[in-house]
């Protein structure tokens, strides 16, 4: 079931953005998750400008991003 979601495509530019769907999947889940931690101090510049909302709002644009990279690969 999860075999042909795991699957690397062929080539060498469709295992990069494979990758970095990825990396935006780990990225969404960690902004929903603790939506304060690790996303201050990426902002450190303007930390009171970070807030939950803010947050959660660049999780579920990364989510988009991460689906459309995804079907891309």
């Amino acid at each position: 079931m999860f075999g042909d979601l795991l699957a690397l495509p062929e080539g060498g530019l469709p295992k990069f953005i494979w990758l970095s769907a990825a990396f935006s999947v780990f990225n969404t889940v960690q902004c929903m998750v603790q939506p304060l931690g690790m996303t201050r101090r990426i902002y450190s510049q303007q930390p009171q400008q970070v807030t939950p909302l803010t947050s959660h709002l660049f999780a579920a644009w990364t989510a988009l991003s991460a689906i459309l990279r995804y079907k891309c690969a």
